[in-house]
């Protein structure tokens, strides 16, 4: 980490919290609010030759519930409050291109006139962080400014802020227990648990520009107690009952710390063809490796980044592809009621 970084990362969990307080239901943030139990920074393509990645952006429905309101901060901690809003202005101007509102944070202290006029000017607004209480207020309100790019935002913003509050509504998980990362590399993925790491998980691909949600699992302890405890007749007949947009994948995954390494595909097919024995065979293979460790996913895609879907809809369609996956993941829970 960066040596501004670690002067930056006292700031993010107090704006992070005033965001959620004022109604932002997804927040995110390498260090985010109450709830969330993982985050990440948001990471986007601006011009130049990285993505910028965002402090802390947040984002909920606009009182039509069909479109986004979203806001960025750049938090900065120089030697003066008038020094940090200097080292702020290139990241935040450029944030406008792509989000609503983008605010400037820094330590409490003295904003001088001829800053704030320079923040009015360009639309930026100003939080303050008290370090001694760690709490966050909002000092200056940012307003519209003509450089806002729907184009951009519609490629770059959109697809991700809204797959996580759709999950988040059709999961009735505002934010408890949930988990997110892969933001900063312009994707998403967000879960919720159900039982120990067994998950509902979506992610977004940047790449293809699709939606997909399902059933996952990446944790040892979980495929340890399912290869040893599932009833594998039960499974079998649960996969076949899948219609055919559902696929199973199992790869080895690199454990934590194993930097350069990349995933190893072990199983890739249509669930409804995948038999339990197979399935479990292939589980049970990886679990000695200490250097990998088993991924299981059953999932379907759904929806395409060209459709023109409803808030409703997509929620809708994740809450199918819950009822669809129920029987699997009551089976994988060894329970006989699924959450």
């Amino acid at each position: 980490m960066r040596s501004e970084e670690f002067a930056e990362k006292p700031l993010l969990h107090p704006v992070a919290e005033l965001l959620a307080v004022h109604g932002y239901t997804f927040v995110a943030c390498a260090d985010p609010p109450a709830g969330f139990t993982k985050g990440d920074e948001f990471g986007v393509a601006l011009p130049g030759p990285k993505l910028k990645r965002v402090d802390v952006v947040g984002a909920k429905w606009h009182t039509d519930w069909r479109t986004l309101e979203t806001v960025a901060v750049e938090c900065k901690r120089e030697g003066t409050v008038r020094d940090s809003v200097n080292a702020a202005l290139g990241q935040a101007t450029d944030y406008q291109l792509c989000l609503h509102r983008v605010f400037i944070a820094t330590e409490a202290g003295d904003l001088q006139e001829d800053k704030q006029t320079v923040l009015k000017a360009l639309g930026l607004g100003h939080i303050i962080v008290d370090m001694r209480k760690s709490q966050a207020t909002f000092s200056l309100q940012p307003t519209p400014n003509t450089r806002f790019d729907t184009f951009l935002y519609e490629q770059l913003v959109a697809p991700r802020l809204v797959l996580a509050l759709v999950f988040q509504e059709a999961t009735q998980a505002i934010a408890n227990g949930v988990a997110y990362g892969g933001l900063r590399d312009g994707g998403i993925w967000i879960a919720r648990p159900v039982a120990g790491n067994l998950q509902w998980n979506c992610w977004w691909d940047r790449k293809t520009l699709t939606a997909s949600c399902g059933i996952n699992i990446e944790h040892k302890s979980d495929i340890r107690r399912i290869v040893g405890q599932v009833d594998a007749r039960r499974l079998n007949e649960t996969l076949k009952k899948l219609p055919p947009e559902y696929h199973l994948r199992v790869t080895k995954d690199p454990v934590p710390g194993r930097s350069g390494s990349q995933d190893q595909q072990v199983l890739r097919a249509q669930a409804r063809t995948v038999s339990a024995s197979g399935l479990l065979s292939k589980l049970l293979e990886t679990l000695p490796e200490k250097r990998w460790r088993p991924h299981l996913g059953i999932y379907t895609q759904v929806w395409g980044g060209h459709e023109r879907v409803t808030r409703w809809e997509r929620v809708q369609r994740l809450r199918n592809v819950m009822d669809q996956l129920g029987e699997v993941m009551t089976v994988l829970r060894g329970q006989e009621q699924s959450m």
